[in-house]
């Protein structure tokens, strides 16, 4: 109707705007970014780029529009756009082979089909070849994609998609997030992807994601330690060895220590522990196996240092936990603001963590062997020590059940229901007259109240 009319350019330049934004998004930007692109958005986008590529066509082809060169290199931008690359690099070419020296607009479009170049070679990158992760930093490279503030954000979403479509879920993590996003809520294939692309003869993508030492031995056994922590987490000691003796004598020499079976009446975590058994995570799965070794055959003989040993290990899982003083034995990152949230979790939303932060809530194991220390021991101070940390354990047990409505902070006293109450009833009605209980008591205002 109107060949002539500028506006064409106009309207051509914001209907490709508003196409990229849906076809160039990966579910890794939605996640990302927190928005959701509606599948049925999807769909029309496919059928709209299409469409536009044959009106683009037709106005070439008319040959009536007084900028054609702009119409050429969108068309090619167009078959980028719809997924045909090897017709989008051709018509780049041809455009490209037309600019005139010293024309000012052709040396603008120059650059544009310069940047969509650097596009074209980041979405045609293999995440299944050899080379892919040689290719993602060469195209970092470049100094079009060094000037171009947008090309590293979307060149780590769009590798980060590819990765986890060819089911690779360790480089896909860490090419959209940093290194820290491993240890917010492990995930054992993503370690897994991990330390199989670390132990590579070349391990380029593990050098220059995790930017840390290159020395191979450090950054394997990194990894085993976030692994083992997740397994411990989930009480699987045993498991746990298995990965972190994989771990070399020397890098085991620089893991962190801890020393999580004190029996501590406090409810503070943030406190100096002083005690004379400090324990790397390997050596604390260990000792969690020894305990258990000790107690089955103590149990079995008829000894009461069976129920000490199941105590020690209930204290373990417990000081381990979200709520023990000990919790980053098995949480690298633990968020005290969950504290008034903890019915929503255990995992809960956390900015730069596609998996959210995983707090470790659960206590029913820690729960299970104090009640094992419970029924085994005939001393009744063991038994008013086993009662209480059980009584601990069911009391954080409602805190994150539905059901709850107290928030820890208020000035209010949590009224526990009688399912949750249970061993605090118990301490109350038969072991007020142990020392433990008479030292307990001083320190811990909850179990004053509730036994008064």
């Amino acid at each position: 109707m109107d060949p002539n009319n500028p506006q064409l350019e106009l309207l051509l330049i914001s209907f490709i705007q508003d196409l990229e934004k849906v076809l160039l998004a990966t579910s890794v930007t939605e996640t990302k970014y927190g928005y959701d692109i509606p599948k049925s958005r999807r769909t029309l986008a496919a059928k709209q780029v299409i469409s536009l590529q044959n009106l683009v066509r037709d106005v070439i082809e008319d040959g009536k529009c007084p900028n054609l060169i702009l119409w050429r290199a969108c068309r090619g931008y167009l078959q980028l756009l719809a997924g045909d690359t090897y017709a989008a690099g051709k018509t780049f070419d041809r455009v490209s082979d037309d600019f005139k020296w010293g024309n000012a607009y052709h040396q603008e479009l120059e650059r544009q089909i310069a940047i969509w170049r650097i596009l074209l070679e980041i979405v045609e990158i293999d995440p299944d070849n050899a080379f892919a992760d040689q290719a993602g930093y060469r195209v970092r490279s470049y100094k079009q994609f060094q000037d171009f503030p947008y090309f590293e954000p979307f060149l780590k979403d769009w590798l980060s998609a590819a990765y986890a479509a060819s089911g690779q879920p360790g480089k896909a993590l860490l090419s959209a997030y940093p290194t820290e996003a491993l240890t917010y809520n492990p995930r054992v294939d993503v370690i897994d992807d991990l330390l199989k692309a670390a132990d590579e003869e070349n391990p380029i993508f593990m050098e220059k994601a995790m930017q840390m030492d290159t020395n191979p031995d450090r950054l394997l056994a990194y990894l085993r330690e976030i692994k083992g922590a997740a397994l411990l987490a989930k009480g699987q000691p045993e498991a746990a060895i298995t990965v972190m003796q994989q771990i070399t004598e020397v890098e085991q020499l620089n893991m962190e220590k801890f020393s999580p079976f004190r029996e501590i009446i406090h409810e503070r975590i943030h406190r100096p522990i002083t005690d004379s058994l400090f324990l790397n995570r390997l050596q604390v799965a260990e000792q969690l196996m020894q305990f258990e070794f000790q107690a089955r055959s103590d149990e079995a003989l008829g000894l009461p240092s069976a129920a000490r040993n199941y105590y020690l290990i209930g204290l373990g899982y417990y000081n381990m936990s979200f709520f023990g003083y000990e919790y980053e034995v098995t949480d690298y990152h633990r968020e005290g603001g969950n504290w008034a949230r903890l019915a929503q979790g255990p995992v809960f939303p956390l900015k730069g963590s596609p998996d959210g932060n995983r707090e470790n809530l659960d206590l029913s194991l820690a729960l299970s062997y104090f009640e094992k220390a419970l029924s085994t021991t005939r001393d009744p101070e063991m038994a008013a020590r086993a009662a209480f940390m059980a009584a601990r354990c069911q009391q954080k047990q409602w805190f994150t059940s539905k059901s709850c409505t107290y928030r820890p902070g208020s000035k209010q006293l949590p009224v526990i229901p009688e399912n949750y109450a249970g061993y605090y009833s118990l301490i109350k009605r038969k072991y007020k007259s142990t020392k433990f209980y008479e030292n307990a008591i001083k320190e811990c205002k909850w179990l004053e109240v509730y036994t008064r």
